[in-house]
């Protein structure tokens, strides 16, 4: 048997990726991985059982689109040439893209993975995801916020953006001590508007710093708006790999996962730094009128805030004075068990559908 890994992104921002890889690894089942990588430019890329699509993109929808079919076509490629048995299909705008071949060659021989909320207020865009999901061996879904789209849930099974487990910090440091809390993000670094206000909120502050780790979008210029308005409690540090987030989560502090509500995407997606904040035991800040941020007030695990209504200082400033180290580290610990449970059971649908 021989599967086909495909992604719309750089794996440095797939870590879900691991997942597959191991249980092949572990079936001896062969396998290549074809990504979009949209950081760098460059010919296509072959490394190992690797394939590179190298194109960098930016805002511009048309120039998303025409990038697209042009991966459409090396996957189509890949498709005819090594003519695989599964597929494992990471996000949803891989599945649109080649949704006909899904449905007439690999009906129930291949995995969604689904991860973002992108275009299904989009009737014919959400039906075609629906028979994706219909049609797949199972549908792996990062967030039950997302199930409400969606009529096809029998073969949805509830998975999540944790990696780094055998990283994972055993308690949480006392923030009541801390004279300088650094507020750290780790990711795409997105949302101008939020972390523009978030960031001015503190602006030169002697008791709280900011960390922004990730390659920005190109409407996310932080960096210039630090310099023009002269901010300097605030530090970018550029792309980083998946296996350096243990490293650099020992100077952050507290997890910035605030995200504009202008996007309607956000609501329901649960990101990667819910996870990163369980694991490595820091309280995480959210967005007020997100699902992420029910979950966060759910556990526990930080504070919602909204930006424009409400003193970020204050909130802050009281979160630090009331936080309880020793409970914060049973509530991440109790979060995590429930979501490993959850992962026992992907990982047993992944074991099945390499082994039907």
């Amino acid at each position: 048997m021989k599967a086909l890994i495909i992604g719309f992104f750089s794996k440095t921002y797939m870590p879900y990726m691991q997942r597959y890889e191991k249980i092949f690894q572990e079936n001896n089942v062969e396998y290549d991985i074809v990504t979009f990588d949209r950081d760098s430019n460059g010919k296509i890329e072959q490394n190992g059982n690797t394939y590179l699509f190298k194109h960098m993109t930016g805002t511009n929808k048309l120039e998303l689109l025409f990038l697209s079919i042009k991966y459409r076509r090396l996957i189509v490629k890949l498709l005819k040439k090594n003519r695989y048995d599964k597929l494992v299909i990471l996000t949803t705008m891989p599945g649109i893209l080649i949704h006909r071949k899904l449905l007439k060659r690999y009906k129930n021989n291949y995995i969604f993975d689904y991860r973002d909320y992108t275009y299904e207020k989009i009737g014919i865009y959400r039906k075609i995801v629906d028979k994706i999901i219909q049609n797949s061996y199972c549908t792996l879904m990062s967030s039950k916020g997302y199930m409400k789209f969606f009529e096809n849930k029998d073969k949805i099974i509830i998975t999540h953006n944790i990696s780094n487990e055998e990283h994972q910090e055993e308690k949480a440091i006392d923030l009541r001590v801390k004279e300088n809390l650094n507020i750290g993000f780790l990711g795409y670094v997105r949302y101008f508007d939020v972390n523009s206000k978030l960031i001015n909120a503190f602006k030169n502050s002697e008791k709280v710093s900011f960390t922004y780790i990730g390659l920005p979008f190109k409407d996310c210029d932080l960096e210039g708006f630090c310099k023009v308005n002269n901010i300097q409690n605030v530090k970018f540090m550029g792309r980083y790999e998946n296996s350096e987030k243990a490293k650099l989560y020992k100077d952050i502090d507290i997890i910035n996962s605030i995200y504009s509500l202008d996007s309607e995407e956000v609501q329901p997606a649960i990101p990667n730094r819910l996870y990163d904040a369980a694991l490595f035991k820091k309280p995480i800040i959210t967005a007020k009128g997100t699902y992420l941020a029910q979950i966060v007030e759910e556990y526990q695990l930080g504070f919602s805030i909204d930006v424009y209504q409400e003193d970020v200082r204050e909130a802050l400033e009281n979160y630090q004075s009331n936080f309880n180290a020793q409970e914060f580290t049973k509530r991440c610990n109790q979060f995590l068990e429930e979501i490993y449970q959850d992962e026992k059971k992907c990982n047993e649908a992944t074991k099945n559908f390499v082994q039907a």
